[in-house]
């Protein structure tokens, strides 16, 4: 599965694009066109709130600080070799795009700002994971909320229309309270599940090892595979690390060599 999928998405993905491409393999026996709600999160900050999007520390600091959904990024830069570091220099990529997006980001509420950028950047990722796992089985994924005129209205407003005592979309959950029954409208939001039996995560590290420390690895010569063992088992400088920021970044790992792979 995890093949398929990178065939078609043509990128190093997480587990969401894994998710998609099943959802839209069962759609396809009722509609070959469908609605999804993609660019609500953004538009309304609806990300406040969930574990590793980073917008509660933006929240707290008044300021944006780094990417909001890299939050682990230095994790991972330790994961390559020296050669890598010498020719891309990560950490001076990394200071230089968050500086480029600041100077586009610029006003004076700084969780608007943080919104813009998952606009910008986070959202576009989400809409090409769509397009690609959609038309695999011949779906059209419609997106209402990033009609043109949406945003432009959205945008600009206030953050606090769109936070509000902690609660997030406060402004289309008033738009909508008399349209909706009110359970659905004050629902708990239910993000991507992430793994709560370990040997979920078990499982996806020893398939990362599997694929890296392989005598047929295709991306092993971009890492130090010391420090990549140590990050999949939490000893050493990543003994720090949380079991969701492995979680997360072994997908990338893991899909980086299949795309290699695919790809000869």
């Amino acid at each position: 599965l995890l093949s398929d999928v990178t065939w078609h998405v043509e990128r190093p993905f997480n587990k969401g694009a894994v998710t998609m491409y099943m959802l839209y393999r069962q759609i396809k026996d009722h509609a070959t066109v469908v609605l999804t709600g993609e660019g609500a999160d953004e538009l309304f900050a609806g990300y406040v709130g969930s574990r590793g999007l980073g917008l509660d520390e933006v929240v707290e600091a008044g300021k944006i600080n780094r990417l909001p959904w890299a939050a682990y990024w230095k994790d991972t830069a330790r994961l390559f070799n020296d050669d890598f570091h010498e020719a891309v220099r990560p950490e001076e990529l990394f200071s230089d795009r968050l500086a480029d997006c600041l100077r586009v980001a610029d006003s004076p509420d700084p969780l608007n700002n943080a919104l813009y950028l998952y606009s910008k950047y986070f959202l576009l990722e989400l809409l090409e994971l769509h397009d690609r796992t959609s038309l695999a089985f011949g779906v059209e994924a419609r997106l209402p909320f990033i009609d043109r005129r949406l945003v432009e209205l959205l945008s600009p407003m206030p953050s606090t229309h769109k936070l509000r005592d902690g609660r997030t979309k406060y402004l289309f959950k008033k738009v909508v309270q008399d349209f909706l029954p009110r359970e659905i409208v004050e629902r708990e939001k239910t993000p991507m599940p992430i793994p709560r039996d370990p040997r979920t995560v078990t499982d996806q590290l020893e398939l990362t090892r599997d694929l890296l420390f392989s005598a047929d690895s295709r991306s092993a010569a971009y890492y130090d595979l010391g420090r990549v063992r140590e990050f999949l088992e939490g000893r050493g400088e990543f003994e720090h690390v949380t079991s969701l920021v492995t979680w997360k970044v072994s997908m990338y790992l893991i899909t980086l060599e299949l795309l290699h792979r695919a790809y000869s």
